[in-house]
């Protein structure tokens, strides 16, 4: 065996498809029709109190939200955009308005075939904003009102009228991406994964300030046990 060869016997993990995570994320986005997908896009388009009771988005107006080469809608503003492949970063975002950012995070290896993969969802919401109307309607929308937002005595008047932004696309977030499946790459998951050598790598959510002024949020840390094996680094894409 030379100086600068490859194992002939050994696979070993070479993250072929870590690339196309945001992407494949960003486009089940785009498509999805869930009522956890459409609360997303309503918070993330709407900045005024009444977000929850606009129009839900179309594919072609939460396209023109995305900061990414795959959008239809070509701007230099980058206060017209509301989602990123990238950490966020208060500077670049000027109006009062949420936005959320998808990225790689940390990588810890299980062996030389298998790792877990941090995936890091960011959601920032502009102090301004921060409240709004509840989507609590039991009559006008039954399929996504929650029965826990009324009280048990009056089902005509919500007890929950009013909502944090940030908590509310914490639970969405959590709610539509834990256990969805990447082709190529696996299974999104808001868990603990036990490493070989005995430690436990856990999801978890934490809270930000941006530069104490402007924007707040939370940071999700999903995990995603991942395998792409090869022998050496000319197998791939």
């Amino acid at each position: 065996m030379g100086y600068y060869e490859y194992s002939q016997y050994s696979n070993f993990n070479r993250f072929i498809n870590i690339d196309g995570i945001e992407a494949k994320i960003i486009e089940h986005l785009i498509n999805s029709n869930t009522k956890y997908a459409n609360i997303i896009w309503q918070l993330l388009k709407y900045p005024s109190r009444d977000a929850l009771w606009q129009k839900v988005p179309t594919k072609a107006e939460r396209t023109a939200l995305i900061e990414s080469s795959i959008s239809s809608v070509e701007s230099s503003d980058m206060n017209e955009k509301r989602l990123f492949c990238k950490p966020f970063s208060d500077d670049a975002v000027k109006a009062e308005c949420s936005v959320m950012c998808l990225y790689i995070g940390e990588i810890y290896p299980v062996d030389a075939t298998q790792s877990v993969i941090s995936l890091i969802v960011e959601l920032a919401t502009h102090n301004h904003i921060n409240l709004v109307a509840g989507e609590a309607d039991s009559l006008a929308h039954p399929d996504i009102t929650n029965p826990n937002d009324y009280y048990y005595t009056n089902d005509e008047t919500p007890v929950v009228q009013y909502k944090s932004r940030e908590s509310l696309l914490l639970k969405c977030v959590l709610a539509e991406l834990n256990g969805l499946y990447i082709d190529g790459v696996g299974y999104v998951q808001f868990n603990t994964h036990k490493l070989i050598e005995g430690r436990n790598i856990g999801s978890k959510v934490t809270m930000s300030v941006y530069d104490g002024r402007s924007f707040f949020g939370h940071k999700i840390q999903f995990n995603i046990p991942m395998s792409g094996m090869s022998e050496d680094a000319d197998y791939g894409y």
